[in-house]
This record gives C-alpha cells, structure tokens and sequence, in this order.
C-alpha cells in the first residue's frame, strides 16, 4: 500500500507538472540537501521563509514535490482516496494527525485540516510531497514555517529534533529558549538583532548531535526558519525599527506581526552553532535581567509540550530526544527585566561561562 501510495503521487505530481510546468530550488538545511520542486509558481514564495544555505543541486538528500488540487489525478484509485480523505478526514487521521490506514516505519503521511495540507515522507526513498486540495492562499502560519511537519518527520530519521524554541549565539556557542507562547522568547531573541549576537531562530529550530552515537556528546542548533514573530502593538512599540517590515500589515486581529527578517538584516544571521545552555525566560516586571541555575526536569517541562503539541506524527522518539537534551544541557531561568538592552550582554556573559567549562 505504502509503495503503491508514494507512486500515485509521483505519477500525480508529474501529470501536473506536464500541464503547469515546474521549477525547483535547491537549499541546505541543517547540513542537508534539499530540493524542492513546485509544480507551476504558485508555491514558491514559501520559500522565502528558510534560512538559505549553500545547496548543491546535483545530489540533494531529499527531494520535496509540491502542488495544489486544482487538477485532478488520472488514477482512479488515488482520485477516490484524497476525495474522501479531504471530505471524510476525522474518519483518517489518527490522534496526532498521521493518517492511520498508511502511517509506519519509514513512512509518514500527516494530514492538516483547515488548510488541507497532505504531507507524505519515504525516508527510505528520500522522497517527500506536500499536496493542498485547492489553489487558496495559506494561512499566515504555514508560510512564516513551510512544511514543518514533512520536514520534522524526515530529518528526524536523521538523528536531528525540530524543537519549539528561540536560539541566538556566535559561532563559539549559543542558547536555546524554551517556553510556552507568551514567554518571552521571540522579544528575548529580537533584542538582540543587530548586536554582537547572532540570530538563529525565533519559533523552530533542529538539534543534532555532534556524534550521533553518544547522547553525551555536544549538541548543535541549526538554523531553519527567518521568520519572526509579535504577538501585538504593545511588542510592536518595544522594537520600532522592526514595524516598518511586518509582512501582514492587514493580518486579522487574532494574528501575530510577521517578519521575515533575513530579507532585511542578513548579516545578523547564523545557520548553526554549539549549544551551550538552555533558557527558561520568565518576565519579572523588574528592571534587570539576570539569570540562575535551575533543573533538567523543568527544562523538559518548558520544552516537550510546545515541541509536540505543534508537531504531528510525533511521538516517543521526540520526547525520548527530547529527554536527553534536557538532561545534557545546563538549564537557567532566565529572569527577563524591563530594560531589554541589557539582555544581549547577559546572554553573551552566559554563553562564556558556559564555554569556558
């Protein structure tokens, strides 16, 4: 069924492709190479959410096909299943979003209601396809972090995490921000845009191992996402030079201000680097921000739940990874003051304590 599955598709993606036409973009990610190739233009502009790195197109790791719906498949069988998938999807998809009838090792098949997402990944082939069911504009938080759950479920069969966190450093070392929505993390991050720190993330992020064998080993934060995000006009007014680069000026009012800010402020950007302690922001309402040593335990309590509420198909290899992280990673309670230029210099002094050991 699984192979069978990924063969429609491919077929489905090529007939598409034969009336659209296709182009392709090739990033690196993590230190992999990806393709992704979008039948027509339409898609494209996903793109623009990604950290780039260098990619060589001539051998990518994974290949990641993209279209819409608005062309049905010539395959009878394939036809009759996403028909009824889309129309009849609650009786399909399990309790974290996997599709029940075609989900297992090595396979992935995540559907997203709402936007009408289908997501299927051949970790053994390297193949990938995200599908939507019509050709309508995506809701702001699927262009600010295209394909999370494609992306999450392949590279997690290659030792590496997504995480739901903040991350800023240098290339000596840097820090991890865990916490629920409202924590504080994205305005701790873009405080220090445009300082002697680097910005590697304000939402997701991938961890790896620098051996992948050794769960003591250092690990390593890899950039993903260029996306930034403000829950209202009070944060908004916090970080003036950012309001005249939000991407959704006329976003609902339940939205947050987006901003793609690798567009804007390249040189503020790093793809990755060793990881050195893990954050827990908590607002204080004071004026100083300082930091103090706190448990692993809570670390995984400030990081697990966002993780895997926000990833479909998630499961025990997350949390299992997720475990030792916490346990690995020296973890602080970082107390967030009022006057946020001071907290790019107490991260930096954290960051040398930590590299120093």
């Amino acid at each position: 069924m699984r192979t069978n599955f990924v063969d429609y598709l491919l077929q489905y993606f090529e007939e598409t492709v034969a009336e659209t036409g296709a182009c392709t973009e090739n990033i690196r990610l993590a230190e992999r190479d990806i393709q992704f190739c979008f039948a027509g233009e339409r898609s494209k502009d996903l793109m623009r959410a990604f950290v780039r790195g260098n990619a060589s197109p001539a051998a990518p790791e994974l290949r990641v096909m993209v279209w819409d719906g608005q062309t049905p498949p010539r395959n009878h069988v394939l036809r009759a299943y996403l028909f009824t998938l889309t129309n009849w999807w609650h009786e399909y998809v399990g309790p974290r979003g996997h599709l029940l009838d075609v989900h297992g090792p090595e396979f992935d098949a995540v559907y997203v209601p709402g936007p009408d997402l289908l997501y299927v990944v051949d970790s053994r082939r390297n193949l990938a396809f995200c599908w939507k069911r019509e050709p309508t504009p995506l809701p702001y938080w699927e262009v600010c972090s295209p394909f999370r759950p494609l992306l999450h479920c392949w590279m997690r069969s290659r030792g590496l995490q997504f995480v739901h966190a903040a991350a800023v450093g240098t290339p000596a070392g840097g820090v991890l921000m865990a916490g629920k929505g409202g924590s504080g993390k994205s305005s701790t991050a873009l405080a220090c845009l445009q300082t002697a720190l680097r910005y590697l993330c304000d939402d997701y992020c991938v961890i790896g191992r620098s051996g992948e064998k050794d769960p003591g080993e250092d690990y390593v934060a890899h950039a993903l996402y260029s996306t930034a995000k403000l829950v209202g006009q009070p944060d908004l007014e916090r970080f003036p030079a950012l309001a005249r680069h939000v991407w959704n000026p006329d976003r609902e009012e339940d939205q947050k201000a987006a901003f793609f800010l690798q567009e804007h402020y390249p040189e503020s950007f790093l793809d990755h680097f060793p990881l050195r302690a893990m954050l827990l922001p908590v607002v204080t309402g004071e004026r100083d921000t300082g930091f103090a040593p706190c448990s692993a335990s809570k670390a995984l309590a400030a990081l697990a739940p966002s993780t895997l509420s926000q990833l479909p198909a998630s499961g025990a290899d997350d949390l299992r990874f997720l475990g030792q992280l916490a346990k690995h990673v020296p973890a602080y309670e970082l107390r967030l003051g009022t006057d946020i230029g001071q907290i790019p210099g107490v991260l930096r002094e954290l960051i040398s304590l930590q590299a120093a050991e």
